[in-house]
């Protein structure tokens, strides 16, 4: 781990996300909390966190909608919060219990691995 800044990595993925996404007709909607401190992190593995969380927004969402896109800082708890939040449909309740399940997903066969979130969840924890 070295020193580094969620908004950079926000920034680095968003600048090969954001044409790709406003091609299908989803808005980026970015709030930032400028209080955020820089802090120990894997700069790579947390790209693909966040990586991971945009694109199954994007695919939650399909086409024409919105993600909304935060971070705020609780100095209290000295924590950072990272919220990527969709328009789409939303999880069926059925399914919250094994979202982070390796192998686990609702998507058609040959559109995913069920690995984003299990492998994100892993990042997250270390």
């Amino acid at each position: 781990k070295e020193i580094g800044h969620i908004h950079k990595a926000l920034e680095d993925i968003l600048s090969v996300l954001k044409h790709h996404f406003e091609l299908d007709g989803v808005r980026i909607e970015i709030d930032l909390d400028a209080r955020l401190p820089s802090m120990a992190m894997n700069e790579e593995k947390m790209k693909q966190v966040l990586m991971n969380l945009l694109m199954n927004a994007k695919q939650a969402i399909g086409k024409k909608g919105a993600i909304k896109l935060s971070t705020c800082y609780d100095p209290e708890r000295s924590q950072a919060i990272v919220r990527i939040i969709d328009d789409g449909p939303g999880i069926d309740p059925e399914y919250l219990p094994r979202v982070f399940d390796p192998f686990f997903t609702t998507k058609g066969t040959g559109e995913g691995t069920g690995l984003g979130l299990s492998v994100s969840y892993g990042i997250v924890k270390e």
